[in-house]
């Protein structure tokens, strides 16, 4: 009984030597990030290309109108695309717009072992409604 009341207060002493936690490196809250916008959709043509300039006027107003995006520090800031349908989605009736994400990524600066990397938060998206695609583009 003796010896596993020694065992027990030498791992309570190394513990704390063992349990230290890692250097994660520093944040560069201070470096001046970029803003892109990346289209993932692979379609051209008169259905898509509005489409396209009505998500992507959709992610410029948040680029435009949301301080944290207007002027990005201490991160890169990615827009990104994309649509979700197959070739028989237009066959289907229930199936009366373009479905859409729109995912805002947050690519964090950081400088690990004297290295600079960036480190994309996740998760950060926002869902865009198929039904505003529809009313948007009619004429």
């Amino acid at each position: 009984m003796s010896n596993f009341f020694g065992y027990l207060f030498i791992w309570i002493c190394m513990v704390p030597q063992i349990s230290k936690a890692q250097n994660t490196g520093k944040y560069l809250t201070d470096k001046p990030g970029n803003w892109v916008l990346h289209n993932n959709l692979q379609r051209t043509g008169p259905v898509y290309d509005p489409y396209v300039k009505n998500v992507t006027g959709v992610a410029e107003w948040f680029h435009q109108n949301i301080p944290l995006m207007t002027n990005p520090r201490g991160f890169d800031l990615q827009a990104t695309i994309f649509g979700m349908w197959d070739e028989d989605y237009a066959n289907r009736v229930s199936n009366y717009g373009l479905r859409c994400e729109l995912n805002f990524d947050f690519q964090l600066f950081l400088k690990e072992n004297g290295k600079e990397t960036k480190w994309t938060v996740e998760p950060s998206s926002l869902g865009v409604l198929h039904q505003q695609y529809l009313i948007g583009t009619r004429p």
